[in-house]
């Protein structure tokens, strides 16, 4: 990337000082120029498609754009000097060269940046998988002697983080953020060495040669399980497709496999016998999640029910603003996003539905494997989305009554963008456990970029709204300010007008006590 920076900055540079050459000169160098440009054009898109945040990823396309587009300005003002010649055209050249060395070295930084931001969950995971290797090496040592006084409860509390870092692991390889990666590797890397903390120190509990090795053969293959899960998450970063996103998924299963292995071995040791890696709950934990998607449903339908009666107060006309209008498209634009998530949340529940149905029929129930842990931020991430929903409302309702105006659409805004992380944070959970090329998850994918347009288009209208109140009340402070202005020179011409006629009088008084 940056050698297709610099390539197009030598090449710019060549073609400016051929303002004043021959049109021979010209012609071979905006070829050069030309061909450097569509290279850096094939190698921005090749690196932005290795980095999994959106953000970093636009900025490096908007960069990359600026410099195409200066470099095709000064291809323009170099034609224009070579046919006139004057002093004006080449200065306009020299500021188009000058425009492009800027707008390169801003494409520099920026690739800069989105390579340091594409290594940093690589390097993340990298250090994980080392420090669980390490951890795996030293667990014979005579000076590793683990948790002391560990229980066969603590070996299975261990064995529960590990399951919860195996379910932010693929959340965060689902929601493409860097910083969830992040995350979820030191979580992954914390959670397996304190499981063979409690597996060294819980193995002090029996002198059952048999029972020492069965836990510790249990810790050590969950470690093995969860670098092979971290090294299929470092390939979701270059490439977040069906294929990556199905061995995460399988590496994941592995990963609870060996977790419930553990959990088998903590029941072999003494006080072990009735753990479980969770607590009856009185409930299939699948069943809850999606219960709690179907009433996330049915709480967002009464909101747009809500919403749908929601009419705004009648504002003051402000300098031909009328407030009203606006709001009336903010609230339309709240109703839309309640809808677009709506329709998220119920494409979510069919998913978990067919999950639980697959999940029971003999034909496929051995592709399934119960995960308590992903079932859990299933129904959580589901209840983020019901909370963000109502708040949301509430602020659009609060909007459409009328009062501080600014106030009310930034909060409407603010909640609105923590509506759309919830459902993001939804989708991304429930695409961790889920064929990413099945119809349901299609249909999630698509719900879930109508709630990204909805929001967007929440936003927008909300910054018109400001924007143009904003000029309404400039426009009346102008006015009110021309109005005094008016005001004061016809007042200042009455007291012009009272003066000249007191010195009239004056010299009229002093002219008749000289006859006198």
């Amino acid at each position: 990337m940056l050698a297709s920076v610099k390539a197009v900055l030598e090449a710019s540079r060549a073609f400016a000082a051929t303002s004043k050459g021959s049109q021979a000169d010209i012609s071979k160098a905006v070829k050069v120029l030309g061909a450097a440009v569509n290279d850096l054009a094939k190698n921005t898109k090749k690196t932005a498609a290795l980095i999994p945040d959106i953000a970093t990823q636009q900025q490096l396309l908007m960069a990359a754009k600026a410099a195409c587009i200066s470099s095709q300005a000064l291809v323009i003002n170099v034609s224009e000097a070579s046919r006139h010649g004057d002093a004006e055209s080449h200065n306009k050249v020299a500021v188009s060269a000058k425009n492009v060395d800027t707008s390169l070295s801003n494409l520099a930084n920026v690739s800069k940046t989105a390579a340091a931001e594409a290594a940093k969950g690589l390097k993340e995971i990298e250090a994980a998988k080392t420090a669980i290797k390490d951890a795996a090496t030293q667990y014979d040592a005579a000076n590793f002697t683990g948790k002391a006084n560990a229980s066969a409860e603590d070996l299975v509390k261990a064995a529960r983080n590990v399951s919860a870092a195996n379910a932010h692991l693929i959340s965060a390889n689902a929601s493409n953020s860097q910083e969830e990666l992040m995350k979820a590797a030191i979580l992954a890397r914390e959670a397996v060495k304190e499981l063979f903390a409690a597996s060294k120190g819980a193995s002090a509990l029996t002198k059952d040669n048999a029972v020492r090795g069965k836990v510790k053969k249990a810790a050590i293959d969950t470690g093995d399980a969860a670098i092979k899960l971290l090294d299929a998450s470092k390939q979701s970063i270059r490439g977040n497709n069906a294929s990556s996103q199905k061995e995460i998924s399988e590496r994941s299963a592995a990963l609870v496999n060996r977790i419930n292995d553990v959990v088998s071995a903590a029941r072999d040791l003494p006080g072990g016998a009735k753990l479980q890696l969770v607590e009856d709950q009185g409930e299939d934990l699948d069943e809850l999640a999606e219960k709690e998607l179907l009433a996330t449903g049915k709480i967002i339908e009464d909101a747009t029910k809500l919403l749908a009666g929601t009419k705004p107060t009648q504002r003051e006309v402000i300098a031909g603003f009328d407030a009203t209008e606006i709001v009336e498209a903010i609230l339309e634009a709240s109703r839309a996003i309640n809808s677009a998530t709506n329709n998220l949340v119920k494409s979510a529940a069919e998913a978990q539905r067919m999950r639980v149905q697959a999940s029971r029929d003999p034909k496929t129930k051995h592709l399934y494997h119960k995960d308590p842990t992903w079932s859990t931020a299933l129904a959580n991430a589901s209840k983020a989305v019901s909370v963000a929903t109502q708040n949301m409302t509430k602020c659009a309702q609060k909007l459409a009554k009328g009062g501080d105006d600014a106030n009310d659409e930034q909060a409407l805004v603010n909640t609105a963008k923590e509506l759309a992380k919830a459902t993001a944070q939804l989708v991304a959970t429930s695409r961790a456990k889920a064929d990413p090329t099945s119809r349901t998850q299609q249909k999630l994918s698509e719900a879930s970029k109508v709630v990204t347009m909805a929001t967007n288009n929440l936003m927008n209208a909300a910054k018109t709204a400001m924007e143009r109140q904003e000029e309404a009340r400039q426009a009346e402070i102008e006015a009110k300010g021309l109005k005094m202005t008016d005001e004061q020179l016809r007042e200042l011409e009455q007291q012009a007008r009272i003066l000249k006629l007191e010195k009239q009088l004056e010299d009229a008084r002093k002219a008749m006590a000289t006859k006198k």
